[in-house]
């Protein structure tokens, strides 16, 4: 009997630490989280509960210790650990509600890989400052892009539609028909401000800016960018804002290397390299243009050459996180982040010849999988394993705006978000180029069309269509046909996209020079 209550009275410390800790370490780099919503009516009694526990278990081996001052110290220990606990638990205020109309932000890293974040798996310090970001958000697992292109990728954000719906192209600018994410909340009172890499991509004639109080096309940067944003955030006013913010550091360069970093990163990543490899050709192509001439030649880099083109981007990418962890910096000291709903993700991911390829010209996991964090006074590092896509952004960031989602392809990820339910949705991907879509994603099979054809990835890997069982094939591919007339419906709702103004021989220069050769 006294071995049993000295295994009680362990028993209850260690739960009355246990609940203690719960409910008082709450700090970065993130909570112990027992039971999660402890200020909610359930978390208090499970917490109570807890402490109470620690209670009666002191109380129950005190008597069997061996001296009075012994079981007069135990009993205060239980007595204390019991009242600090539940001291805790009804004085603790309930998290400050934050508005109804909270501010949104909308933060897009031109092609950045999911997987080479340290917050995504990758065992290489590429991220530190996205990783701490990712502390305090949702990241999904399962998150991808609408196509591996900058353009119809946005279009897709910015109005919860496919590009088969929204039409946007090289020549076709969105439909005025289209309400965009900026119209829908400026309408609704919002200031909506955006600061936008000087890519063409992202220019106005695409009719992506249409909405914003405030449109920035800046070269430069993410720190360049950053002062920007900074700069209209300090004269944003009262009103609650939306803040679109692209940046394209990650992005292949065009002059040097094909990916540029800051020296200190470069040697840091990339530094291990003794080969030859200059990213030039005999023709003076060089950096990306260089690559999209591989792509073209049907041309692959292999062993040490090609290890040193994915720590350039490694490089760049630990750059740009430095930048924005300057960023970050200046919205929590503005207090953002206490009542704002905010986004991170990306337009798309880059491959490293992993398909026979470089740049983002497939439709394979590495160019469509995207990351995507979304922090909220209430996330603390949870993980969502639920599909999403790139269309469930302006859903979402309408949603919490308390506004109708429309007439959207996407759902919002709130329920996702606030634990109520992790929904199973799906992710497609598609391009608005001849009405083809290009790949469909479940949680266990995709079907991607490359230069081969159809081909199913599934738990045992790629394979032709025709070796994939017949089932799944089939459903997948009724799937891809589901989608081509829901998007094509779409778009006839709408009326089409609008003509935009021709490229310039100087931009379709730069356009070249990025990699965007023959095709987008």
């Amino acid at each position: 009997a006294g071995r049993g209550r000295a295994r009680a009275l362990l028993v209850g410390l260690g739960v009355a630490v246990l609940a203690y800790l719960h409910l008082t370490h709450r700090l970065p780099p993130g909570p112990i989280v027992l039971v999660p919503g402890f200020a909610s009516t359930a978390g208090v009694a499970v917490n109570g509960a807890l402490v109470l526990l620690a209670l009666a278990a002191a109380w129950v081996a005190a008597p069997a210790l061996p001296l009075p001052a012994v079981r007069a110290l135990a009993g205060l220990a239980g007595v204390g650990a019991a009242g600090a606990g539940l001291t805790l638990v009804l004085l603790r205020p309930a998290r400050a509600e934050w508005p109804t109309r909270p501010n949104l932000v909308l933060i897009s890293i031109d092609t950045l890989r999911a997987d080479r974040l340290g917050c995504y798996g990758y065992d290489l310090a590429t991220s530190p400052n996205l990783d701490a970001f990712a502390e305090r958000s949702m990241r999904f697992e399962r998150a991808y892009t609408t196509d591996a292109w900058t353009l119809t990728a946005h279009a897709s954000m910015l109005t919860g539609l496919g590009p088969l719906a929204h039409g946007v192209d090289r020549e076709v600018a969105l439909s005025t028909q289209v309400p965009t994410l900026a119209e829908r909340l400026a309408d609704a009172g919002y200031t909506t401000l955006g600061v936008v890499d000087s890519c063409v991509w992202l220019d106005q004639r695409y009719g992506l800016g249409r909405g914003f109080d405030a449109y920035r096309v800046v070269k430069g940067d993410a720190r360049v960018k950053a002062r920007e944003a900074q700069y209209l955030l300090d004269r944003a006013g009262d009103a609650p804002f939306f803040l679109f913010f692209h940046v394209y550091d990650v992005h292949s360069d065009w002059e040097h290397l094909p990916y540029e970093a800051d020296p200190e990163d470069h040697a840091a990543l990339a530094g291990w390299y003794e080969g030859e490899f200059q990213a030039c050709d005999d023709e003076g192509r060089c950096a990306s243009e260089y690559l999209q001439a591989l792509n073209s030649r049907g041309e692959v880099l292999e062993g040490a050459d090609r290890r040193y083109l994915a720590s350039l981007y490694d490089a760049g990418v630990r750059s740009l996180d430095r930048r924005l962890g300057e960023l970050f910096a200046a919205l929590e000291e503005r207090g953002v982040f206490e009542n704002s709903v905010v986004i991170l993700t990306s337009d798309h991911g880059e491959e490293f010849f992993e398909h026979g390829k470089c740049l983002h010209s497939t439709h394979h996991e590495v160019c469509v999988r995207v990351p995507l964090l979304v922090r909220t006074p209430d996330t603390q590092g949870e993980v969502s394993r639920s599909l999403s896509s790139s269309v469930d952004l302006a859903p979402t960031l309408l949603d919490y705006a308390g506004l109708a989602l429309g007439e959207v392809q996407g759902r919002s990820l709130r329920p996702a978000l606030s634990g109520d339910v992790e929904a199973e949705g799906h992710a497609y991907v598609s391009t608005a180029r001849g009405g083809v879509v290009y790949s469909v994603r479940d949680h266990e099979w995709a079907l991607v069309l490359d230069e081969s054809g159809w081909v199913v990835v599934g738990p045992q890997g790629p394979m032709p269509l025709e070796q994939a069982p017949p089932e799944v094939g089939a459903r997948l591919l009724a799937w891809v046909e589901r989608e081509r007339r829901l998007g094509l419906e779409l778009a006839a709702r709408f009326g089409g996209g609008d003509i935009s103004a021709p490229l310039t021989e100087s931009e379709q220069r730069s356009l070249r020079a990025l990699g965007y050769g023959g095709g987008d």
